[in-house]
């Protein structure tokens, strides 16, 4: 995948216009492999599942509450702060330098792949300057006749396919480096689990989250999907399941096993186990099993 930026002020993130947006960015571009989106009912929803299914293009979602997921969120952040510079003084013009900004994005060349992505998708940079056709009235790909048209773009090809490479080798070191001090995780099918407690504080109910509780308790993990990510569902203290609910969580989302209830009789390892088979302890860094 080239990283190339689309932007589109919307008045409401609502599915029409996304959905719109979208297809008239398959029609130039040609349709992806693949679709990755948030959580959101706009992406979720029947109107982008008919869009997917128009152009045979696989849905993906994000892990709730875990944006990293989503390479989007990275560009997002820095959209955000070259925004926060222009539009501090009045907010409401927010868009008015977006296409300006997004051409900044485009033409920005990548440490990674050496090139801008203008030039990834194009063959060339996209000048802002007529003056500069005359310095330069050659194309940036040196086709001097309709026919080396051909040449030019099968070098173009094989700059994307190192473009492609990499990027890959990027990626890989940096994983190595972000997992330098990180273990695979423990949890199997089975295990109970505490999630995070995410809430929103409600002035009208007298709500404020920070008084919330901070984990959410017990679930029973069901199964594991990729690396960091499992399904749960609820369960009573025992491990018995009592409802199942669709949720996805990544490691960075559970919590220590749910010891409220544990016999304050007893504090022997086989009792604790009898009453909560399979939990798992988070102490500050590490992961301990029973």
């Amino acid at each position: 995948m080239l990283p190339r930026v689309a932007t589109l002020p919307l008045r409401s993130a609502a599915a029409k216009p996304i959905i719109s947006h979208l297809k008239n960015i398959f029609l130039v571009h040609g349709a992806p492999r693949v679709l990755v989106a948030d959580n959101g009912q706009q992406y979720r929803g029947e109107e982008m599942a008919r869009l997917c299914d128009e152009f045979k293009i696989e849905r993906r979602f994000n892990l709730p509450y875990n944006p990293r997921s989503n390479p989007t969120e990275r560009t997002n952040q820095t959209l955000g702060a070259m925004l926060r510079a222009y539009s501090h003084q009045n907010q409401k013009k927010w868009d008015d330098r977006l296409s300006e900004l997004q051409h900044a994005l485009r033409s920005a060349v990548s440490t990674v792949t050496g090139f801008s992505p203008h030039f990834l998708v194009f063959g060339r940079d996209v000048p802002v300057d007529g003056r500069l056709r005359l310095l330069n009235p050659q194309e940036d790909l040196d086709c001097e006749e309709p026919f080396d048209y051909s040449t030019c773009f099968k070098r173009l090809e094989i700059l994307r396919a190192d473009v492609l490479q990499r990027l890959s080798d990027a990626k890989r070191k940096n994983a190595a480096r972000y997992n330098l001090r990180r273990r695979p995780d423990p949890f199997k099918p089975g295990d109970v689990v505490k999630l995070v407690n995410f809430v929103k504080s409600d002035k009208g109910k007298g709500f404020s989250k920070k008084l919330a509780q901070k984990y959410k308790a017990p679930f029973t993990i069901v199964r594991r999907e990729g690396e960091v990510a499992y399904v749960v569902k609820t369960a009573d203290v025992t491990g018995e399941p009592q409802s199942t609910a669709d949720l996805s969580i990544s490691l960075a989302l559970t919590a220590s096993c749910h010891l409220s209830a544990a016999p304050r009789q007893s504090t022997r390892v086989e009792d604790f186990k009898k009453f909560y088979p399979s939990c798992v302890i988070k102490p500050a860094r590490f992961v301990r099993k029973f």
